[in-house]
């Protein structure tokens, strides 16, 4: 049976977790996706913060906590 871990993504202009998702992959791996530049990414309310992080430059100050794992 495979493990996940539920993970937040922390705002790095408002300091606090703005998005909580759910992974199988290490959590890194996963943060390195969030922070990539998408060519042509759905426009759902977290692209379009990812999006805005990129234009101010604030991406690279993404950062991701772990919140639960095994699940």
């Amino acid at each position: 049976m495979r493990t996940g871990t539920i993970y937040g993504l922390i705002c790095p202009i408002k300091n606090k977790v703005v998005y909580v998702g759910k992974t199988f992959k290490t959590l890194p791996k996963r943060l390195c996706e969030h922070k990539a530049p998408k060519q042509c990414w759905k426009k759902s309310k977290l692209n379009l913060w990812l999006t805005e992080l990129h234009e101010k430059g604030q991406i690279k100050n993404l950062n991701i906590v772990p919140l639960e794992s095994d699940v």
